[in-house]
């Protein structure tokens, strides 16, 4: 069953330029799931980020688009894709970008 079935949703795997917004994580194919899932949500910010997760290969993350192409290097990354959802099943995601310059102390 394709992941458009299992949901009654329509996937477009396109990237999008929009700053922030849902994207499509394939793993490898020997990758181990729980590995890539911890993997894939620290890079996007926490595991709040992450809005789907299919143990037969990927996740559907919310997070930057920068961060969605620096993923795309990542070695246990097979594919990154932006996708659409229907909103009423799956709310726009709301990401707070970290101001990088400020010190923590």
């Amino acid at each position: 069953m394709e992941f458009a079935d299992r949901f009654g949703a329509t996937v477009d795997v396109s990237t999008t330029a929009a700053g922030v917004g849902l994207f499509l994580v394939f793993r490898r194919p020997w990758v181990d799931h729980a590995v890539f899932r911890r993997t894939v949500a620290t890079a996007v910010g926490g595991p709040e980020h992450v809005r789907l997760d299919a143990p037969g290969g990927y996740l559907v993350v919310a997070t930057a688009y920068e961060t969605a192409q620096a993923l795309r290097g990542h070695p246990m990354v097979d594919h990154v894709g932006g996708v659409t959802v229907d909103p009423a099943r799956l709310p726009t995601p709301t990401v707070e970008r970290l101001d990088e310059t400020e010190s923590h102390q």
